[in-house]
């Protein structure tokens, strides 16, 4: 009884370690593009601190505007990720603001991340070799869940296909 009681013990210590060091991968040297689908500017957005990017506003909702690409943020994917930005107001005068990202999907690894800006300030990010590319899905799901109304599509060549 006591030999069971020990390989109990030293299972649960082998499964407690190998879940710490999968909870704190971290992704370095991503490049870092962001998509703005909402109809507000942003300007010196920040990804925990990391990166800097400016973004103008999309002409309509279903349109986008994409910063292009910057190099290079680290992201842990075992900590939230926190969006420092400046949104800018009337008058032009920048308000900075925090808010915590979504992961489209934790799990996923790759050479890029993608930060989705979304209509009222809400942002989702996402880990893909792919070259970044606006999300349609993405921008769908959230304007049924919210119910907003969409306008039509800019060049539907230039989004991620709706089942990706």
């Amino acid at each position: 009884m006591n030999v069971f009681k020990l390989y109990c013990i030293i299972f649960f210590f082998i499964l407690n370690g190998c879940s710490s060091q999968i909870n704190s991968k971290v992704l370095d040297g991503l490049s870092y593009s962001v998509f703005n689908y909402s109809t507000d500017d942003f300007a010196n957005i920040k990804v925990n601190d990391k990166g800097i990017a400016n973004v103008t506003a999309a002409k309509f909702i279903g349109s986008y505007e994409s910063s292009g690409e910057y190099c290079c943020i680290s992201v842990d994917l075992a900590k939230k990720i926190l969006v420092n930005y400046d949104l800018i107001g009337e008058g032009r005068k920048p308000i900075h603001k925090e808010k915590q990202a979504v992961f489209l999907n934790s799990n996923n690894e790759g050479s890029n991340a993608i930060l989705h800006i979304l209509p009222n300030e809400n942002f989702i990010i996402e880990f893909t070799n792919e070259l970044p590319e606006p999300s349609e899905k993405i921008l769908d799901d959230f304007i049924l869940e919210n119910k907003l109304k969409r306008n039509n599509l800019d060049d539907p060549s230039s989004w991620r296909l709706k089942n990706e």
